[in-house]
């Protein structure tokens, strides 16, 4: 199971390292693929 911080999502939609995007892709295919579990806080809105 691995926590996901926002930094990985905005550093995969944003694309503004290529390296470290393509990094982030592998991990989210891996959740894809049911190989790991990612977990993030909620934060309700008020």
């Amino acid at each position: 199971m691995r926590f996901l911080d926002t930094n990985i999502f905005i550093r995969f939609l944003t694309d503004d390292v290529p390296e470290k995007a393509d990094a982030c892709e592998k991990i989210f295919k891996k959740a894809v693929e049911k190989e790991e579990t990612l977990f993030t806080t909620y934060l309700p809105l008020q």
